[in-house]
Parts: C-alpha cells; sequence; structure tokens
C-alpha cells in the first residue's frame, strides 16, 4: 500500500441503509473512534422514506463522512455498488447499516491490507453475533482460496457471512447488481477471478436489532416480501446455474442442489410456471431422491401463494 503518512485514502468504508434512522448513527460512530488516518466512511441512503438522512446524517461534522443519496431503492446490492462508485480507497470495507466495527478494526485491517499479495483481491474477515456465535464457520485463518477452494469451502459451512475488504480495483472486471438481486452469484464470479485471504480477526459486530431485518418481520411480511423478490432471485439462481452449476456439481454438490430448488421455487413465485417445471424435472433427473421438490412443485402448481406461504411459514414469526 502506498499511504504512510495519512494524506492518501487507503480504506472507504461503504455503509448502504435504508430506513435506519435509529441504528445507522451506531455504524457510524464506529468507524469515527478509530484514529488510524487515511480512510474515509460513504454513507449511502437508499431513498429511505424517514428523516435517515436529515436527522443523522447531517449532524456529522467531519471531513471523513459523505453521504450519497438514491432517488430509487434499488436494494443493498445497488446500493453498495453505488458507494463503490463513490469511493476514493484502494480498498472498499462493506459495513451494514445496522452493525459496527469492533475497537482496534482499522488498526487490524492497515496491517492486513498493506501486507496482502497482489494476488489476493479480498480480504474475508470475521463477525461476532448477538448470539455470541462468531462467523464463517467453519474457518482457516491464513488460507488463500481460489474458485475451488471457495466452492470447496461453500459445501461445508455452517454459517457463512464474513466482512468483505475488497480491492476496489476489482470492481472493473466483477460489479454487484444494479438491479433489485442478490450478492451470491457477485460472490461466485469474484472466487473465479480472484483470490481470497482468510483473516482471523473479528472485525465487526453485527447485530439483529433493526426492526426491517428479513429475520425480524411477520409472517404476512415475509410473504409480500418473497413475491416481491421472486423473479430477481430467480435470474439470480439461473444465472449461477448456466455459469457455475458444472463446478458446483463437482465441488459442492449440496450448494448446486440447494440452487437449483431455490431456483424452482422463486421461478414457481414469480409466475413462471413453465419455466418453474422444467427446472422441477431436470432437478428430479439429476436427485432423484429429492423428494422435497416434488412438494414445491404441487405448491407451485397450485397457487404461487400456497408456496409463498409454505416457505414464509418455516421461516418467519
Amino acid at each position: 500500500m502506498t499511504n504512510t503518512a495519512g494524506d492518501q485514502t487507503w480504506l472507504s468504508i461503504v455503509i448502504p441503509t435504508y430506513n435506519r434512522r435509529g441504528v445507522v448513527g451506531r455504524a457510524i460512530n464506529s468507524c469515527l473512534q478509530e484514529s488510524v488516518p487515511g480512510y474515509e466512511i460513504v454513507v449511502v441512503d437508499d431513498a429511505s422514506t424517514d428523516d435517515t438522512v436529515d436527522a443523522i446524517l447531517h449532524s456529522y461534522r467531519t471531513d471523513r463522512l459523505r453521504t450519497v443519496r438514491l432517488h430509487e431503492n434499488v436494494g443493498v446490492c445497488g446500493a453498495r455498488m453505488a458507494g463503490v462508485e463513490a469511493a476514493k480507497g484502494e480498498w472498499v470495507l462493506f459495513l451494514d447499516s445496522d452493525d459496527e466495527l469492533m475497537p482496534g478494526a482499522l488498526a487490524l485491517l492497515w496491517k492486513h491490507c498493506g501486507g496482502a499479495a497482489s494476488d489476493v483481491a479480498r480480504l474475508a474477515l470475521m463477525y461476532l453475533h448477538d448470539d455470541g456465535e462468531l462467523s464463517p464457520q467453519p474457518w482457516t485463518p491464513g488460507a488463500v482460496m481460489d474458485y475451488e477452494d471457495y466452492l470447496r469451502w461453500a459445501e461445508t459451512v455452517s454459517r457463512s457471512d464474513f466482512s468483505n475488504c475488497i480491492r476496489r480495483t476489482s470492481f472493473a472486471a466483477v460489479r454487484f447488481p444494479l438491479q433489485r438481486s442478490f450478492e451470491t452469484g457477485y460472490h461466485l464470479e469474484f472466487a473465479k477471478l480472484f483470490n481470497t485471504l482468510c483473516c482471523g480477526d473479528i472485525v465487526a459486530r453485527v447485530h439483529a436489532d433493526a426492526a426491517d431485518r428479513l429475520t425480524a418481520t411477520t409472517k404476512s411480511r415475509l410473504r409480500a416480501r418473497l413475491v416481491r423478490e421472486a423473479e430477481p432471485r430467480m435470474l439470480t439462481m439461473r444465472y449461477i446455474l448456466e455459469h457455475h452449476g458444472d463446478a458446483l456439481r463437482r465441488h459442492s454438490p449440496k450448494r448446486a442442489q440447494m440452487f437449483s430448488r431455490a431456483y424452482i421455487t422463486a421461478a414457481f413465485m414469480a409466475g413462471y410456471r413453465s419455466a418453474a417445471m422444467k427446472g422441477l424435472l431436470s432437478h428430479v433427473r439429476r436427485y432423484p431422491r429429492a423428494f422435497s421438490v416434488w412438494g414445491i412443485g404441487l405448491l407451485g402448481m397450485l397457487h404461487p401463494r400456497a408456496l409463498s406461504w409454505a416457505v414464509a411459514h418455516t421461516r418467519g414469526k
């Protein structure tokens, strides 16, 4: 890294937020408490309908903090990409607006970023969750994962989320999807092109106290969200199966089966019955003992609402 005197920006912390007035200040404050020079905070407001920006973000008087206001709600991936485009740092760290950095996190990142080999484009660091658990699990600090390593690791995980600190130049080759979509495809595309260094340091704490978290929503709201997001989820799963399916079946067969099942579910919910049935028949031929997919098919043919009710019943409150 070239920054030694703090006159250059080595790190951009991108915080996407949407209607998080009550918690985004915690995330910002956790960044501002750090004494490491040469970093900036880019808060991306994803067209909030509350007064997140006016009541919270404008109260900070520091050159470290910049805000990007989107006029249309694009979802977390699009908001992260807007933050990347506004970032000046050599590295980009993503922090959710309801989470916070651990004390000393930026000093650890300074060390890791400065010592990262030129063929490493991402540092994957650990989270501490409110329940006291760490993620990801399992984890091998010091390991460098290429594409096949990443797929094999994905096959074993019980808790997969990790903190991403990514070289900004890599986004010229792999970007978060701008449409309302899901980041799974991005991570697979990234792993195909770039190496990831696994770090054993805990850099952020994940909180579950935001009212609009998926895990906190009611079943009725979850059903509506599942239907609303069905088409982009279907497109994401289809892309993954088309571009990574063969490699997944070789190195991560359980994940391959999961993505196939997710595609069928989303296609039924989005109203694409023909595509869903084609996917179901292909799934059955490849996984003849996967009897649960027939339940998805029966509910999907009955009505997309019936399938969304069943999925929400297993995931919501």
